[in-house]
């Protein structure tokens, strides 16, 4: 969980259960919209690759889809 100034912001869950030694997956990454472009994502994000690393060991990936998620927009 993320929290910015002792509020919930957001969330990543990390999986390793896939069977490989040394991997984890990143399994979930979230930010409550009140706080996208404050900058919370990439410190969480940041977050979520230290937790990983510290349990996979020293090898690192870094998977994305080919396109970035764009939110829905809002109904007219």
């Amino acid at each position: 969980m993320a929290y910015a100034q002792g509020t919930p912001c957001g969330y990543f869950g990390l999986d390793g259960s896939d069977g490989l030694e040394g991997t984890v997956e990143l399994a979930y990454f979230g930010l409550m919209s009140s706080f996208v472009g404050k900058g919370i994502g990439s410190r969480a994000g940041r977050t979520a690759r230290r937790d990983a690393g510290a349990v996979a060991g020293s090898r690192e990936e870094v998977a994305t889809p080919p396109e970035p998620w764009r939110p829905p927009s809002p109904p007219s």
